[in-house]
């Protein structure tokens, strides 16, 4: 039902929603909610959250520094530098930018040349329910809450009504968040996008 990224629970959408926890009969809209916003966060902030084992190729750019898009950093498992492995005793991680710094340069290359295997990602309230410690920032969970619970409260709305004139008055109606999210969300997760 929930995607393993979502941002937040049913039982947290339902709370917010003032929808009793033990009513079941809207689980599947309110999933489907949960699961665009929490889309639509990643696509927002140009990255994924939720803590997983991710195997990333880089391009080496004549620094001794690479970037890993999946933040915070938990555990380098293992690099190479084309086939050859890279000694991870020579590699500084800065764990919340994701900034790995070599002792030497990585050389340049058109192509993939570094492969990193890396846990990172927060831990998110799904992941949590099943046994780990969340540590996702709760301004991310609550932009989810804020979209989801938009989207739900827009459902059954006319799609089509977007000017209205009535006299001399017209007035312009916004496409109901289907087009941008809500401002309340962006200004939660604005820190959080990721720009390069």
């Amino acid at each position: 039902m929930l995607s393993p990224d979502a941002l937040t629970t049913l039982e947290a959408l339902k709370t917010e929603l003032g929808i009793p926890a033990d009513d079941t009969t809207q689980d599947e809209a309110l999933a489907r909610a949960v699961n665009a916003a929490s889309d639509a966060i990643r696509r927002y902030c140009r990255r994924d959250f939720a803590r997983s084992e991710v195997t990333e190729q880089l391009q080496g750019n004549g620094s001794p520094r690479l970037v890993l898009a999946r933040t915070p950093v938990v555990d380098v498992i293992a690099m190479h530098l084309w086939d050859d492995p890279i000694d991870l005793d020579t590699i500084t991680i800065d764990r919340d930018s994701g900034i790995l710094t070599g002792r030497n340069v990585w050389p340049e290359s058109d192509v993939p040349n570094v492969t990193v295997q890396y846990v990172g990602g927060y831990v998110t309230p799904a992941q949590a329910s099943a046994g780990q410690d969340r540590d996702l920032p709760f301004d991310i969970e609550e932009a989810c809450l804020i979209i989801a619970s938009t989207r739900v409260q827009a459902m059954g709305q006319p799609v089509d009504a977007q000017i209205m004139q009535v006299e001399q008055i017209r007035v312009h109606f916004s496409d109901g968040g289907r087009q941008s999210l809500p401002l309340a969300a962006t200004a939660l997760l604005d820190p959080y996008v990721r720009w390069s």
